[in-house]
C-alpha cells in the first residue's frame, strides 16, 4: 500500500525540495533577534517618529506662547500683593459662614423631630449587631 502512495508522488519530490532550500535560506538570511533594547528603542522611538514630532511641536508652541504672553509680573508676585477688602466682600464671607453654620447645624437650635426623623445612636453594620434574644 505504502509502495504505490510513494511512487505516485514521486514527481513532486524535486518541486519539494526546491521549496524547502528556498525556505531554509531565507531563514539563514535573516537577521538575527534583536535584544530588548533595541527592540524598545525602535518600538518606542523610530517607528512612531511623525507622533514624537508632533508631540515636540506640540510642546514648543506652547513654551513660544507662555514665554510671548508677556505679563508684567510673575504670578507669584501677583499672589502675594494683598487686595483691600471691602464691606461687600466682608458681608459676603459672612454670609457664606452663616450658611455653612447652618448646613452642619453650628448654633442652630434643636428641633423636636418626629421619631422617625430622629437619628438613631448606635447604628452598626448587621455584622457587628449582637441581638439579644430571650428563649422562655
Amino acid at each position: 500500500m505504502r509502495k504505490p502512495l510513494l511512487d505516485k508522488y514521486r514527481s513532486a519530490e524535486p518541486a519539494l525540495d526546491a521549496i524547502r532550500s528556498q525556505v531554509i535560506a531565507s531563514e539563514l538570511s535573516a537577521e538575527p533577534p534583536l535584544g530588548f533594547w533595541a527592540t524598545l528603542w525602535l518600538e518606542l522611538f523610530v517607528k512612531p517618529r511623525l507622533a514624537w514630532g508632533g508631540m515636540g511641536a506640540a510642546w514648543l508652541v506652547a513654551l513660544i506662547l507662555n514665554v510671548s504672553s508677556g505679563s508684567e509680573q510673575p504670578v507669584t508676585q501677583m499672589a502675594r500683593q494683598p487686595k483691600e477688602t471691602t464691606q461687600e466682600v466682608m458681608q459676603m464671607v459672612r454670609e457664606q459662614q452663616r450658611m455653612r453654620d447652618e448646613l452642619l447645624g453650628i448654633g442652630v437650635v434643636s428641633v423636636d423631630l418626629s421619631p422617625a426623623d430622629r437619628p438613631r445612636d448606635g447604628l452598626k453594620p448587621r455584622s457587628e449587631r449582637r441581638e439579644e434574644f430571650a428563649v422562655v
